[in-house]
């Protein structure tokens, strides 16, 4: 079953993210910007989520733990692990 991560972070890129201990499955969803002369003007959820398979419990608490959850994940989980969109 999949947790909300209810930590208390901000993040330009990562709008909510949860882990499945049991599948060890990552769900991701992120921000989707509209920027104006190099500057943000509107945010919003995407309504595009992904599903990353095989991540470890130890990876999770990193990225928890991350100040950055978007450098984490791009550093950490992009392209290195299989996802599906859901």
């Amino acid at each position: 079953m999949y947790q909300r991560e209810e930590g208390d972070y901000e993040s330009q890129a990562i709008y909510y993210f949860s882990y499945d201990h049991e599948t060890r499955s990552l769900l991701v969803q992120f921000w989707k910007v509209r920027i104006k002369d190099y500057k943000i003007v509107k945010k919003w959820p995407s309504d595009k989520k992904y599903l990353f398979k095989d991540i470890s419990p130890q990876l999770y608490e990193n990225f928890v733990k991350a100040g950055s959850k978007g450098r984490f994940f791009l550093a950490n989980v992009k392209g290195q692990y299989n996802f599906i969109r859901v």
